[in-house]
Order: structure tokens, then sequence, then C-alpha cells
């Protein structure tokens, strides 16, 4: 009887193996493509708050209206958060705006930014966590019983005081059964967290222990890192945007994904949203070839902040490159005539 020789035996068992392993995985899709019909909100005309630029959206739909938080950007107000709600998502330039009062006597400039809005169901409130421009940005939240009076929202508060000199921006908030997380990004190169035991948030965050979730020293700028429970699987998704510094600051996505929101965290797609990307319709004259701080259209409006990983929406700020102008420096990004629209894809996990 033939006797295969031990390498060869071994050899076979080795592409067995490789041949199962390879199958039981995941196919991961090699691109991702996305579409959108055109802006669904953008600058208000005249005189207004935000008659400059939108930016930073959070939304949320509850009691058959979406309701929109959002960056605000021009008027004597400077940096405001701005609020409007409407029955469909394609009616949001339409519905009425409103900017939020908020007041703080430790911020002499009054000025906020980049909101995110949630339900908090242990305390039956509304939250909304945004950054207020002072101590080099500072983490606030306001709370109300009613999303949709924007005079009903409470004064700004601090989440955690500022206990490092390393700058800080774009705070977002997600909860598991047990903790609360607040995320941010450091130095524009990493995303740390703080956790607060679920029952002690809106307080009590330890921070002085921040866990580092990504610090790749190949990201020249980060910011807008928002993490999400994906539905029906047993994952989290984080989004985080980076900009290409050699490149006028080109911006794009990155997807990563982990078991735990404290971690560890590695790259899903290192290319999730880009100008090679995106499909735009050709009547909307290139619109967008660039992707900035945006939001995912979420499953829920609880404090767990969850989204369709399949069939998914990502509600952002686009603007076209050339847009920019051919002086472009960091300074002018606030007046980009940023324009929020939804782009869609169908991603297979």
């Amino acid at each position: 009887m033939y006797q295969p020789k031990p390498f060869t035996l071994l050899y076979s068992i080795v592409l067995l193996v490789l041949f199962q392993i390879s199958c039981s995985q995941k196919e991961e899709p090699t691109s991702i493509s996305w579409t959108l019909n055109g802006p669904v909100f953008k600058a208000s005309d005249g005189d207004g708050f935000d008659n400059v630029s939108v930016k930073d959206p959070s939304i949320v739909f509850y009691n058959n209206k979406w309701h929109l938080f959002y960056t605000a950007f021009g008027g004597p107000e400077d940096l405001q958060i701005g609020y409007t709600n409407a029955p469909e998502l394609s009616m949001l330039n339409q519905g009425t705006r409103t900017m939020l009062h908020f007041t703080n006597i430790e911020n002499v400039e009054n000025k906020y930014a980049a909101p995110q809005v949630f339900y908090f169901e242990p305390q039956q409130k509304w939250y909304l966590v945004f950054q207020g421009y002072w101590n080099n940005v500072q983490p606030l939240y306001s709370t109300t019983d009613n999303i949709e009076d924007p005079a009903s929202w409470t004064q700004p508060k601090p989440l955690m005081p500022k206990f490092e000199e390393n700058p800080w921006v774009d705070f977002y908030v997600i909860c598991d059964k047990e903790y609360a997380y607040l995320t941010y990004s450091r130095d524009y190169r990493s995303v740390y967290a703080v956790q607060t035991k679920i029952e002690n948030f809106p307080e009590g965050f330890d921070y002085n222990n921040p866990v580092k979730l990504v610090g790749d020293p190949g990201i020249e700028f980060g910011e807008a890192a928002h993490i999400y429970k994906a539905k029906s699987l047993d994952e989290y998704h984080m989004i985080y945007e980076t900009s290409d510094l050699k490149n006028y600051r080109m911006r794009s996505y990155s997807l990563y994904h982990s078991k735990d929101i404290a971690g560890p965290w590695t790259v899903k797609y290192a290319d999730y949203a880009s100008k090679p990307l995106l499909v735009a319709d050709p009547e909307n004259k290139g619109w967008p070839e660039e992707v900035s701080h945006g939001e995912m259209i979420r499953t829920n409006y609880n404090q767990e902040i969850e989204y369709d990983p399949v069939h998914v929406q990502f509600l952002m700020q686009g603007i076209i490159s050339s847009e920019r102008g051919e002086n472009y420096t960091p300074d002018k990004y606030w007046s980009l005539p940023w324009r929020f629209g939804i782009l869609a894809a169908e991603i297979k996990q």
C-alpha cells in the first residue's frame, strides 16, 4: 500500500485547514459605494444665525418626527447649536430653525458646537452632549423632558473637568447595560474614553483612568469619532474621520470594530467613506466630493446608540473640493459651505 511521505501528508493537512478557515470567514467587500440624491439641509438665507454653514448633525426619530441638532455658523452669534424638526428627512430644510440659547459664566466667548442627542431611559430625560469653547474645549451637557421645545433645555454643565492640557474635541456618549462611556478625540490623533456606572451618569466619569481606543501613528489629523452598537451583530462599530494634511485636509472616514466599547478596536474598513467611494447625482453638480463630521441614522433614540450596519444611512456634511478655493487654510474651515446629505449603502456583514 502506498504510504504518503510525512511532508506530503503535512502539506495536505495544512491546505485542508486553510481551506476550512477561508470558507468560515465572512466575505468582506473590497469596496463600498455610497449613493445620495442631494442636500437635505443647508445654511439659511438672509442674516440668520446659521447663514454661513451648518455642521456636525445629530438626529433621532421620535414621535413621528426627525429631530435635528447641529452646529450653526453665521450671524453675530458665531458658533451655536441649532435645532429643527420635520416628518420626513427630505423636508428638514423646510422646518423652523431655532438657536438654543445657552449661557455659561465660564464660557466667555459663549460658543458651542458638535452636539449629540439621545434619550437616557434610566432617567427618562433627553440629553444633549456638546462642546464649549473655553478651557481648550470643554465637554458639556444639557437636558430636557420635551425634545420638541428648544426653549426647555437646561443651561450647560460640565461632564468632567479639563484634567490635561492636550486638546480635546468631539465628545460622544454611548452606554451598555452597565456603563456610560464618554469618548473624545485627543490631540487630533487618537480616540480616548472615560466611563462611569450607568446609575451615576452624568456624573462620576473616571477621568483618572482614560482608555485609549484608537491611536494610529499614521493618522495626521483625526476627529469626530462616534461609536454605535451594530444591530444584529455582537459587536460595536466606530466611525472615525481623518484628514490628509498634505492635500488641503481632504477628509475621509475609516470604520473600526470591537466586541466591547472599551476595546480592543481593530480596523474593519480603512476606506469606509471617501471621495472615490461617492456616487453623486449629476444634478447636484458633483456634490459631495468630501464628507466630514456626520452621524449614522439610528434604529433607536436611546442611550445605546444603535444603527443598521447592512442598510446604512449616514447623515453627513459635504462639500465640493473646489469650494475650498485656491488659497484654502484651516482657519477657513467653518466658513466653507457645508451642507447635509444622506449617504446610503448596502454592506454585507
